[in-house]
């Protein structure tokens, strides 16, 4: 039996368990609703999780090669990087993705083919986790280049307390070919 043929009917229960494990270290009122609100206007948070942690369940037990991070799974790693979740949470929780779908298999398939799905997820994880902490670093890059932007253009003189913007001529200033 192949991998998405054991895990296809158990999908809902590893991609909730994944949900349960990502909101673990979360404050429980925050918690409590993304898990349980349903509609994505009120909920954004919970719409982009559930919908990065099922392209993470499709890119892991797909038979091609996972070479790019699922589109919905790096809105997931921005949110992260965004909310400054430090990296190495994060992968940890990715990590963990193996073992939390062998807990929703341990009951369900037969011990030879329970072994050999797992080996095939634990190998395909760590790939997962690869790509992910590769984003996470690509957004935190790109915060904090946004960061340095935003301080270079907010330079205020001492005297009138004016927006300077980088690249303009500070108010007072007199330009060099005016000399």
């Amino acid at each position: 039996m192949v991998l998405h043929d054991l895990l296809a009917p158990r999908r809902d229960a590893v991609v909730g368990a994944w949900l349960t494990d990502m909101l673990a270290t979360w404050p429980s009122p925050a918690s409590t609703f993304v898990a349980a609100e349903r509609d994505p206007f009120r909920n954004p948070i919970g719409r982009v999780m559930r919908e990065a942690l099922d392209a993470a369940f499709v890119s892991l037990v797909s038979p091609a090669p996972l070479l790019a991070l699922p589109p919905a799974f790096a809105e997931l790693v921005a949110l992260c990087a965004v909310q400054q979740d430090g990296a190495a949470d994060f992968l940890d929780r990715v990590q963990g993705m193996a073992a939390i779908a062998g807990l929703v298999l341990e009951s369900s398939a037969p011990p030879g083919e329970r072994d050999a799905v797992m080996r095939t997820i634990e190998e395909r994880v760590p790939a997962l986790a690869q790509l992910a902490s590769a984003e996470h670093a690509r957004c935190r890059e790109r915060i904090a280049a946004i960061r340095a932007h935003e301080a270079a253009s907010r330079t205020w003189t001492a005297g009138g307390r004016r927006l300077h913007r980088p690249g303009a001529e500070a108010p007072g200033a007199t330009s060099p070919s005016a000399k």
